[in-house]
C-alpha cells in the first residue's frame, strides 16, 4: 500500500471532525466529505503506525442522505465538513457521534436525549471570522483550507447571517479600493447584535493603517456598523466608534424579562443565540434552582449564563481570566441590577484549589470550558471538593467522555442533551448532568 494508490471502500460510521471511517486490508482509513454505508473510490494521502488518510475520488455508491451542497467552494474551504448530508439526518449522525464517543472514550452509557435542532440550518452565525492575506496587490478574504493555512477566497458563505454577507461583500470592494494600506491585515471578524442588526467589526494587523479615513469609512457604510476595532500584535488598539455592541436575552424562567448584555471586541460570544437560549431552557428545567444555591462557574465569559444563575441562586462565583470579558460581566451584573454575583480574574484551578483547602460549601458547579476540556488539576480538585450537582457544557464529545471518564468516579453521569449549536459542521454542544453519589 502506497500513497497515490487509489482504492474502494464501504464508509462504516462517521467520527472525529466529521470524517468517514472504513477499513482497508488490516488497517482502519479515515476519509472526509462521506457517509455511512456508501462506497467510495479513494486516494491514500497518509500512512500512519495504526491507520491511513485518504481523499474521496468519486462515490460509487451514494447515500440516500447525500444532498447537493449550497456552496461552490464546499470540500476546498475548512468551514464546513457535512454540507453533503441532508439536515434531519446531520442531527441522527451527530446523535450517534456523541454517543459513540461517550462509549468508547468515557466507558458510559448515560441517557442521551434526542439532539435539539437549530431553527435555522444556514445563515445562522451571528458572529464570523475571516482569515486574510496581502497577495499579488490584492487583498484575500476567506477560510483557511481544511488542514492547511492556505486562504480558500469566499464571496458568500451560507452558514453566516444575510446581514454578514452583505456587509463581507461591502467590506471586500471597501479593501480592495486601497489595498496597500491592509497588507498587514492578519484577521478580520464580524459581531452582529440581536435585535437591532448592529455590527462590530474586528481587525488584527501588525501596523495601524496610516490613512485613518479610509477606516472611518467603514462606518459609512450601509449597513449599521457600530464600530471597528483594530489590534496589532502587540495588542495595542485603535477604535473607530464603539468597541462594544449589546445584545438582549428573554429569561427563560421569566418570558416577561429582558436581559441587556454587552459584549466588547476580543470577547467570546455564542454564534447561534436561538440555540444558545435553547440550552439555558434545558439547564434551568433540570437544574430547578430553589433559589438557596451556592454556586460556581467557571469560565463565565461576559455572562452568557451567569446573568441567570445569579438570580436563580442564594449566591454565585463567577470565574473568567479573560480581563475583557471582566470588565464586561461587570458591566452587566450592573446595568441588570444583580449584587449576589462575586467575579474572580484566575485561572480556574486556582480558584477551586483555596475552595477546597478553606472547605466551602459548594451545591452546584458550572463548568463551561473550551474545546479542549477539564485539565487533571481541575478534576481532581473537583472531586475532593464534591459539589452536589455539575452541569458540563461541552463542544467536544471527544473532551467531555474523557472528562466524564474521571468524574464518574464519584458521580453519576445523567442526562445528556444534545445541541446543533454548529449546522453543516461535525461540531456538537452538549448538556450533562451530574450527581454526586451517596
Amino acid at each position: 500500500m502506497k500513497i497515490g494508490e487509489n482504492h474502494q471502500v464501504k464508509i462504516e460510521k462517521l467520527v472525529a471532525k466529521g470524517k468517514g471511517m472504513a477499513r482497508l486490508e488490516d488497517k482502519v482509513v479515515f476519509v472526509p466529505y462521506v457517509i455511512p454505508e456508501e462506497t467510495a473510490e479513494i486516494e491514500i494521502t497518509g500512512i500512519k503506525k495504526d491507520y491511513l488518510l485518504a481523499n474521496k475520488v468519486a462515490i460509487l455508491n451514494p447515500s440516500s442522505f447525500r444532498v447537493t451542497p449550497l456552496c461552490p467552494v464546499f470540500e476546498q474551504c475548512g468551514g464546513c465538513q457535512w454540507q453533503m448530508i441532508d439536515y434531519p439526518n446531520q442531527i441522527s449522525l451527530k446523535f450517534d457521534l456523541l454517543k459513540e464517543s461517550l462509549h468508547r472514550i468515557g466507558k458510559i452509557d448515560p441517557e442521551v436525549l434526542l439532539p435539539v435542532p437549530s431553527p435555522r440550518p444556514f445563515h445562522y452565525r451571528q458572529r464570523v471570522r475571516f482569515q486574510t492575506s496581502y497577495q499579488s496587490g490584492k487583498m484575500v478574504i476567506g477560510f483557511f483550507r481544511p488542514e492547511s493555512k492556505e486562504i480558500v477566497p469566499v464571496q458568500h458563505c451560507f452558514i453566516i447571517h444575510p446581514l454578514l454577507n452583505s456587509l463581507l461583500e461591502k467590506v471586500s470592494l471597501h479593501l480592495n479600493d486601497s489595498p496597500d494600506l491592509f497588507q498587514t491585515l492578519k484577521e478580520m471578524s464580524f459581531s452582529l447584535a440581536d435585535p437591532n442588526d448592529e455590527i462590530l467589526i474586528e481587525m488584527k494587523m501588525k501596523e495601524f493603517p496610516k490613512n485613518e479615513a479610509i477606516i472611518k469609512g467603514f462606518l459609512n457604510l450601509p449597513l449599521k456598523i457600530r464600530g471597528v476595532v483594530i489590534t496589532r500584535e502587540d495588542n495595542n488598539q485603535k477604535v473607530f466608534g464603539e468597541s462594544h455592541f449589546f445584545h438582549l436575552l428573554q429569561n427563560p424562567l421569566n418570558s416577561q424579562e429582558i436581559l441587556k448584555i454587552r459584549n466588547s471586541a476580543g470577547v467570546f460570544s455564542q454564534v447561534n443565540r436561538e440555540v444558545n437560549l435553547k440550552l439555558m431552557e434545558i439547564l434551568f428545567s433540570w437544574a430547578q434552582f430553589s433559589g438557596k444555591e451556592r454556586v460556581l462557574e467557571l469560565h463565565s465569559g461576559q455572562g452568557n449564563f451567569t446573568l441567570l444563575l445569579a438570580k436563580s441562586s442564594r449566591h454565585l462565583t463567577a470565574v473568567e481570566e479573560n480581563p475583557l470579558a471582566i470588565e464586561d460581566l461587570k458591566y452587566n451584573l450592573q446595568i441588570n441590577q444583580i449584587i449576589n454575583c462575586s467575579i474572580r480574574k484566575e485561572k480556574s484551578r486556582a480558584v477551586l484549589k483555596r475552595w477546597d483547602k478553606i472547605k466551602f460549601p459548594l451545591d452546584i458547579l458550572i463548568l463551561d470550558p473550551p474545546r479542549e476540556g477539564i485539565d487533571g488539576a481541575t478534576i481532581d480538585s473537583i472531586l475532593r471538593i464534591g459539589p452536589g450537582r455539575i452541569y458540563y457544557i461541552s463542544c467536544d464529545p471527544a473532551t467531555l467522555a474523557r472528562d466524564l471518564k474521571v468524574l464518574s468516579k464519584s458521580y453519576s453521569v445523567g442526562r445528556v442533551a444534545p445541541f446543533d449549536m454548529f449546522p453543516q459542521t461535525a461540531h456538537i454542544e452538549a448538556l450533562t448532568e451530574l450527581r454526586l453519589k451517596a
